[in-house]
């Protein structure tokens, strides 16, 4: 009931054209006096970018006051005439997003032909509003050195923001930041917006990948104070405009390029690791109709390789592969007559044969000195990514812009472990589409609308799709095969990782913000209703995990090769589904009191629907109730553990 209660709502909020906010644009305001200090009522001012010719205009009220909302950033002029008064002419201005530039203008007394002209950019000081934030530019995103050409590195320059790039844990990459100390805890708390839509992933609302930086204007970050238009969650917004066409036709080119060719050799390694890493791409923007209709595109492509340097795998002697320990530190005992074998030697028939196979197959014999084995295991990691924009005028009073923006990727490691065993093989594809309408109604009242749709999946695979049933096992796991991890104290660790084929989401909104200006007040409408639907695919440790440290034959290698495991567990994939709600309305009220002093008010209503889910577990079989070595003998108590 609350929830159609909630849509509602929502959709009487649509109705009425006041529903959230001003995510995509920035604002213009000011007071014009004459020489004297002044007002003076009934001037026109025109605010104009040079390089769409698209003008916006407003009338000063009766205190001298005017504001001009919802203009796209970027460079601008403002022009402001009167009748007795020379026309007063500023450029240099430099528009960022959502932050409000105070331009005043003083009029000198002369005749309308003559001009009067200003150059300067904008005061660096925020008196609007209370937000506290900082924007990057494009100056700093062209000029400033950018690690891997990720532009969410560029958050540290922000105070009291800490950001964590590209880590991949369920199967895509994941943008994680903390602000001024807020916790992260695996589930982020901070609003990421590309282009207006929402730039995240439900499963642990984290910030999904930027585009390449060619590719953006600027972005802006919002760390406390924010308007009552931001909802959702409280740590913070981070705010990613691209560019835009232009009347002029605008390109770029880059490739940066990296290799091993003047590193030094890994300490002990008896190779140098190879590193190939090249990333190119490039960008171009201009008019499809002059002054109407501009477009702008860029591609990003990355091919890497790098190495992972494994040097601390004990692996068996000659001897020990024959089961033969007499010349080994620790001399194993017979499990069942709990006396040492004679010789110190295994016998061959006690050999655990999925043990062997293992030995055998995949266990290489020592390459260092101490009996170690050492290997270099090459990571790929390539990336795709291209954005196509286009700014449409329909009329004098609409503006249209679509944005759509697509990123994919692939990236193979080697999970912990430290001999060359499994490797899990990441994949991700990413989409956002934009679509937002300003409309001016009047002289001082906008609308602006958008519709967003962002999907984000991602899967990680385990390799060799080979389990220990393949290696003569009567172990049976549930889900993909894959290979177990195997950790032999003192010895070697054969790593394994938990993998999840699918995960992501699918994210839909709506969003509508009405602005009218009345006397001192300019009064924000707005809201916007949303559904994430959610999608986990989880193997677990399907695979089973087993430990041996010679609790039973007091050499940890021995009771590999006898098939006699301290612990052993595993568990059964789940397949959760998640479907939920969001509706968000708010009014904002920004009270000019005074020339000096200006009041925002907010109030602001989120609802968040209990997701809705649906899981899936797999229940362990009884064939699966059998030991996963040594098959010639029954355990008598184990069985495989269902987590969900």
């Amino acid at each position: 009931m609350r929830l159609k209660q909630s849509v509602l709502l929502a959709l009487l909020c649509l109705a009425a054209g006041k529903l959230v906010a001003q995510i995509t644009t920035t604002t213009i305001t000011g007071t014009v006096t004459d020489n004297s200090g002044a007002i003076v009522p009934g001037a026109q001012v025109v605010a104009t970018n040079p390089g769409t010719n698209l003008s916006r205009t407003a009338t000063t009220d009766v205190e001298g006051h005017y504001q001009i909302e919802f203009l796209p950033v970027g460079q601008y002029e403002v022009s402001v005439s009167g009748a007795g008064f020379k026309r007063f002419l500023r450029t240099g201005i430099t528009l960022q997003l959502n932050q409000t530039a105070r331009i005043d203008a003083v009029l000198e007394l002369g005749a309308v032909s003559d001009t009067v002209s200003v150059s300067g950019e904008v005061p660096l000081v925020n008196t609007s509003n209370a937000s506290i934030g900082r924007t990057v530019d494009n100056s700093e995103i062209t000029n400033l050195p950018i690690v891997g050409r990720n532009v969410y590195t560029l958050l540290n320059l922000t105070p009291g923001v800490e950001s964590s790039q590209n880590s991949i844990i369920l199967g895509y990459p994941e943008q994680r930041t903390m602000i001024n100390g807020g916790a992260d805890g695996g589930a982020g708390s901070v609003n990421y917006y590309l282009d207006g839509g929402t730039n995240m992933t439900g499963l642990r609302n984290t910030g999904n990948i930027a585009p390449n930086p060619d590719a953006i204007q600027e972005f802006r970050v919002i760390t406390n104070s924010y308007s009552a238009e931001f909802g959702k969650f409280a740590g913070g917004v981070i705010n990613v405009i691209t560019k835009s066409g232009s009347n002029k036709l605008h390109g770029s080119l880059f490739e940066f390029l990296r290799n091993d060719k003047l590193n030094a050799t890994t300490w002990g390694a008896l190779t140098k690791a190879p590193l190939r890493r090249n990333q190119f791409g490039g960008s171009v923007g201009g008019p499809i109709l002059k002054d109407r209709t501009f477009f702008f595109g860029t591609y990003s492509g990355l091919r890497q390789t790098t190495n992972q340097f494994l040097n601390n795998a004990v692996v068996p002697t000659a001897l020990e592969r024959q089961g033969n320990f007499s010349l080994s530190t620790v001399k194993p005992i017979d499990p069942i007559t709990k006396q040492r074998f004679p010789g110190d030697v295994i016998p061959v028939n006690r050999f655990d044969p999925t043990a062997m196979n293992i030995l055998n197959k995949y266990i290489p014999s020592a390459n260092a000195s101490g009996n170690v084995f050492q290997s270099q295991i090459p990571n790929p990691y390539n990336t795709d990514e291209f954005l196509a924009k286009v700014d449409h005028r329909l009329s004098g009073n609409h503006q249209l812009a679509v944005s759509y923006f697509e990123t994919s990727g692939r990236s193979v490691i080697q999970p912990a472990g430290n001999l060359p065993w499994s490797v899990e093989q990441f994949t991700w594809r990413q989409h956002n589409a934009n679509a937002s309408d300003t409309w001016i109604i009047g002289p001082s009242a906008v609308n602006q609308f958008w519709l967003t749709y962002t999907r984000n999946f991602g899967g990680r695979v385990n390799l060799p799709a080979t389990s220990l049933g393949d290696l003569g096992s009567r172990y049976q796991i549930q889900g993909t095969p894959s290979l177990p991890q195997i950790a032999v104290t003192g010895y070697f660790t054969l790593g394994q990782a938990i993998a999840g084929p699918v995960a992501g989401s699918n994210f839909y909104s709506l969003r509508d913000v009405f602005s009218k200006t009345v006397g001192n007040h300019t009064l924000k409408f707005g809201g916007e209703l949303s559904l994430n639907k959610d999608v986990q695919q989880t193997l677990l440790n399907n695979y089973g995990t087993f430990s041996f440290d010679g609790t039973k034959a007091t050499n940890a290698l021995a009771d590999f090769l006898l098939g006699l495991p301290k612990t052993m567990n595993q568990d059964a994939p789940v397949t959760a589904l998640d479907n939920s709600w969001s509706t968000g309305l708010f009014v904002q009220d920004d009270w000019r009191v005074s020339a000096r002093l200006t009041v925002n008010l907010g109030l602001r209503w989120d609802l968040q629907t209990l997701r809705r889910t649906r899981m899936t577990a797999c229940p362990p079989s009884s064939a699966a109730c059998n030991p996963p070595f040594f098959p010639q003998r029954q355990l008598d108590s184990w069985c495989p553990a269902i987590q969900v």
